[in-house]
């Protein structure tokens, strides 16, 4: 960077700014005595659950972000979406703001929690090996 450029416009450190990132993640399941529904409400509250946390400066980091560089940013607050996919089985997009250094282990507890809350729910279905009476 020349002196003149250095002279004729204010520097400033935005590294601030890259703090926070938009982390999307896809959970697939192939259980099929769930609910996607109930899946997709069990996740919601997981990410609301950890979005409480950081809101705060995640919607300051937005504001600052907005004002700074005049870019439209989508809302900070979380996004779902529940679907399926070309196999069937069920997949639930999450879109969240969050901080960088905590976007993958916030994905691996929120996937975790889903996947265990299958296994629990696959554990207590009875299973149908008895032959019916007649």
């Amino acid at each position: 960077m020349t002196n003149s450029m250095l002279l004729g416009h204010s520097v400033m450190n935005e590294n601030h700014l890259r703090n926070f990132v938009i982390h999307i993640f896809t959970i697939i399941s192939s259980a099929i005595h769930t609910s996607p529904k109930s899946d997709g409400d069990f996740v919601r509250k997981e990410v609301n659950k950890h979005w409480k946390v950081f809101e705060g400066k995640a919607t300051e980091t937005w504001h600052t972000i907005r004002k700074n560089t005049g870019v439209a940013l989508r809302n900070p607050d979380p996004v779902f979406d529940v679907h399926t996919t070309v196999d069937c089985h069920i997949a639930i997009t999450v879109q969240l703001f969050c901080p960088r250094d905590e976007a993958e282990a916030i994905e691996d507890h929120i996937t975790t929690a889903l996947l265990e809350r299958q296994r629990v729910r696959r554990e207590k279905k009875p299973t149908l090996d008895k032959p019916a009476k007649a």
